[in-house]
């Protein structure tokens, strides 16, 4: 089902929204030349004390070996900066981290860990955003919700559009203060090749 150019005129994306963030960071996350510019660019703003935190997170990622751990310093993580670390490790040994990372993915409120997943999720063997796609009613929280609402598009999942447009539909009704509902109208933009 294609949609109509009618309907992306009556549903312009908003110039700036969390889906779209998510968007940037999933494809630049992983990106070494982009981390090492940024690590460049940090290292010359921040505080002696904050470059102090940073090393110890980076310190921590570097050091941890369960994944329960991973699973604790993505919920307390402090230095989104130390985000790509925490990503590489995982993907390096995907079996090991990523089933309790998506079994917390199914229940947990907190946003930037739902971020951190979704790149890491991206990045991952497919595998791991068919099992969320397929049992998507389980995932109790509707961020986490529009997050693979976008997954989906940008990982390719074909035939989504009725699924992607119910989803839209849904928040924009039941959530209409928040942008939940750009996550799936996004997703909607890159299947139909607006974006």
């Amino acid at each position: 089902m294609k949609l109509s150019n009618k309907f992306f005129k009556e549903h312009p994306l908003k110039d700036y929204s969390a889906a779209q963030i998510a968007h940037f960071q999933m494809f630049f996350e992983h990106s070494e030349e982009i981390q090492a510019k940024i690590r460049q660019f940090i290292k010359e703003q921040i505080s002696p004390e904050r470059q102090v935190l940073l090393e110890l997170e980076a310190e921590q990622i570097a050091s941890a070996d369960s994944a329960e751990e991973i699973i604790n310093i993505m919920r307390k993580m402090q230095e989104m900066q130390n985000r790509n670390l925490l990503c590489d490790k995982v993907l390096s040994n995907q079996d090991k981290y990523l089933p309790a990372i998506t079994k917390r993915f199914y229940r947990i409120k907190m946003d930037k860990f739902i971020e951190t997943a979704a790149v890491i999720i991206y990045h991952s063997d497919i595998k791991y955003l068919q099992d969320l796609y397929q049992n998507y009613n389980a995932i109790q929280f509707p961020y986490a919700q529009a997050m693979i609402c976008l997954l989906i598009a940008m990982r390719e999942f074909e035939n989504n559009d009725e699924f992607l447009m119910n989803e839209f539909d849904k928040f924009k009704k039941y959530y209409p203060e928040d942008t939940y509902s750009e996550f799936p109208l996004l997703a909607l933009y890159i299947t139909n090749g607006k974006f």
